[in-house]
């Protein structure tokens, strides 16, 4: 199985200058069985992403990320809905434009996938703090549907990243069992 999943294109203003069509184009010509998107803010490239995926028997994974208050800070968080129902719930939470609430995206785990990721998460924040035993305490309350994000292991912190959540989730916590 083949999948490249945290993708961002044109539709993320300022962030992107890949269009759909070379996105897909991408993955049809290296031979990805499943790609993503994960535009800021919004579910703006969704269906024209999700057509031009099947129509090349491509299976689309659609996300965005958004921003959450944890601890009175600002952190990246991506949300993949499991069901029609939990687009819907993921799409209201982007349409204030403005950070939500942890326990707002908790509200909803059940129906989104939560991806925690390297750049601007939260978990990294506290690697970087050296605040282990927080990580751990924090990954610890996370659901089913939470997930934590692979560094790309070229550069120093996310090996680092990497190691330490990888002890921390050999204690055998469901939201970190490999997939």
């Amino acid at each position: 199985m083949s999948a490249l999943l945290y993708n961002r294109s044109a539709y993320s203003l300022l962030e992107s200058t890949l269009s759909v069509e070379k996105l897909v184009g991408f993955a049809v010509e290296n031979g990805y069985e499943y790609l993503g998107i994960c535009d800021t803010g919004g579910f703006y490239a969704a269906l024209k992403f999700s057509d031009l995926c099947r129509a090349n028997n491509i299976k689309p994974a659609i996300g965005t990320e958004i921003k959450v208050i944890i601890e009175d800070d600002i952190y990246a968080i991506i949300l993949f809905p499991l069901s029609d129902s939990g687009y819907l719930k993921a799409a209201a939470l982007t349409s204030a434009s403005t950070p939500v609430r942890l326990e707002q995206i908790q509200a909803i785990s059940d129906e989104v996938a939560v991806v925690l990721p390297v750049e601007g998460g939260y978990p990294a924040h506290l690697i970087y703090a050296d605040q282990i035993d927080k990580l751990n305490e924090f990954i610890s309350r996370l659901t089913e549907n939470w997930y934590l994000a692979a560094g790309d292991r070229t550069r120093a912190f996310n090996r680092r990243y990497n190691e330490i959540t990888a002890q921390i989730c050999k204690i055998g916590r469901a939201s970190c069992r490999e997939r």
